[in-house]
């Protein structure tokens, strides 16, 4: 989701800049290779670690694949491949090592637009346009591998070793969809055990049919409008009142109600005089204590 999620010429537009670590069917243990991997020389100020259940409940074979025949091999190549456990990761890892000492690797000219998708500079991948059309799911329960949420603890416990912030979010998927998701709220729950949590799709305003091309991944109209939403709830999650004053501010951004400018200033101002309140009694508790 991740790839197709984040747009960074949204971000840019803020003020912002990002870079999405994204493969296909990426599980915890790509992520943690390649946060290993390439963290100290992005230096983030904040990382977003966009979580997916199911995601949590497959081998991440298909990932896996994909990251050892066309990144870098090291150390955390060989790390993942041996915790995969999987005999085709193994046969790919070995290949793609034996090609990396005999320096037998083809160079060739990436395709940037290929079937409709085009990549964006920051590790977005655009969609030529299209819509989700209603399908029928069955109710599933999913699981979380002990090795993929082994592997997400390791991440976690990374990020704070380098003393970088990081936030854990749910990309929205179609209502269609995630009402057939029967483990949510255990999986909702396992993740705020790591750290602050957002589970977008609870009192989504996206709508299945305009802001997605599947069951699954936002369309870029839906990717748009999921960033805007983001970035406001990201500039204000530093403060517990202005999340819920963020929450609200959302209501507009999602809404086809057009929103002037001078009600975000004032939504937004309204949020300091929260924020400047709340610390004014919190000094005023601990001087009354001091006093006592």
């Amino acid at each position: 989701h991740t790839y197709r999620s984040f747009d960074p010429r949204v971000f840019d537009k803020a003020g912002y800049r990002i870079f999405a670590l994204g493969t296909s069917a990426q599980s915890p243990l790509q992520t943690e290779l390649l946060v290993k991997r390439y963290l100290k020389k992005l230096k983030p100020s904040l990382v977003v670690l966009e979580v997916y259940p199911v995601m949590f409940a497959i081998d991440g074979a298909e990932s896996a694949v994909d990251v050892l025949a066309n990144d870098v091999k090291d150390i955390y190549s060989l790390k993942m491949a041996l915790n995969e456990h999987s005999f085709i990761v193994y046969n790919t890892m070995f290949y793609s090592f034996y090609r990396n000492i005999m320096d037998s690797t083809v160079k060739v000219e990436e395709d940037w637009n290929f079937l409709g998708d085009k990549y964006i500079a920051g590790g977005f991948v655009q969609k030529k346009l299209s819509y989700f059309k209603k399908e029928k799911f069955n109710d599933v329960t999913l699981s979380i591998f002990g090795i993929q949420q082994k592997a997400f603890k390791r991440v976690i416990d990374f990020l704070k070793k380098q003393g970088i912030s990081f936030v854990i979010v749910q990309t929205p998927i179609t209502k269609n969809l995630f009402k057939h998701i029967k483990s949510t709220h255990f999986f909702d729950s396992t993740m705020s055990c790591f750290g602050e949590y957002r589970n977008f799709n609870h009192n989504s305003n996206l709508n299945d049919s305009l802001h997605f091309y599947d069951a699954e991944h936002l369309n870029q109209n839906g990717a748009e409008l999921f960033d805007n939403i983001f970035i406001v709830l990201c500039h204000f999650s530093a403060n517990r009142f202005l999340w819920i004053l963020a929450s609200l501010e959302t209501i507009f951004i999602a809404s086809k109600h057009a929103i002037a400018g001078k009600q975000l200033c004032l939504l937004r101002f309204l949020g300091l005089a929260i924020f400047v309140s709340s610390y004014v009694f919190h000094c005023l508790g601990l001087l009354h204590g001091i006093k006592n």
